[in-house]
């Protein structure tokens, strides 16, 4: 079986990616980063997505099992996959008004590392860039929300209660797994023993809700009222009226 996180960008994508990984190594199955060492970015699923999910169903067709990260809408392989019951799918997302001020400070912080070739997210330079960057994020939300057998994940409810997350991912995988090993996965990628470790990067920037309230500008307030409202309320989140 494949498992495909399946997340919205900066909704701790890279953090439930890695949750599920120990969770199917923890049950004995390899670690993703091995099974899927030949794909351009082991483990991660980027364009031209059609090419790189052909090559990275290969294992399953060997009987193994593994979870595959991406940002992917839902192709009609994947569909056909997932109907087939050869798949999986973990969809995880977050308030967009907050993953547009996430997405912004990434570009900062990528715009301050030296790269030959830099990633297309160190463009995004303004609060407003950003915004209007997340409005694909919410349309490949609404694509994987409206297609049945997928576990739709809020970062928000993550962050609030990672424990009761972790199990309802190991139920909608089938995984028998105690409670003291999803205490310990979770454990080990809390940002604060990752920040001392200095061994794995999740990806974290602030982590934090309803961060727009604070720092949204009122044009932007109004820019991403325009753009989101139409979503919230089904995504869970209250809609703000700018003035």
């Amino acid at each position: 079986m494949i498992v495909l996180s399946a997340g919205m960008k900066k909704s701790g994508s890279t953090w439930i990616f890695q949750l599920i990984n120990e969770l199917l190594m923890t049950i004995g199955h390899q670690d993703a980063y091995q099974t899927l060492r030949y794909l351009p970015r082991p483990a991660m699923l980027r364009r031209p997505y059609n090419l790189q999910l052909l090559l990275a169903t290969i294992p399953h067709w060997t009987g193994r099992t593994y979870v595959l990260k991406s940002h992917i809408p839902p192709t009609p392989y994947i569909r056909q996959m997932v109907l087939s019951g050869a798949m999986k799918v973990i969809y995880s997302y977050r308030d967009p008004r907050d993953g547009a001020l996430s997405m912004r400070d990434f570009g900062n912080r990528l715009r301050g590392e030296k790269r030959i070739i830099p990633p297309k997210a160190s463009r995004i330079f303004t609060t407003e860039q950003a915004i209007l960057g997340m409005k694909e994020q919410v349309n490949i939300w609404n694509a994987w929300n409206t297609f049945d057998s997928v576990l739709m994940i809020r970062y928000e409810d993550l962050l609030e209660d990672p424990i009761g997350k972790l199990r309802t991912i190991a139920n909608y995988l089938d995984l028998q797994v105690p409670g003291e090993k999803l205490s310990m996965i979770i454990n080990k990628y809390d940002k604060r023993n990752l920040s001392a470790a200095g061994e794995i990067d999740i990806k974290f920037n602030k982590g934090e809700s309803e961060r727009y309230l604070k720092e949204f500008t009122p044009e932007e307030l109004k820019l991403s009222d325009e753009i989101f409202s139409p979503y919230l309320s089904q995504m869970g989140y209250p809609t703000y009226h700018a003035q």
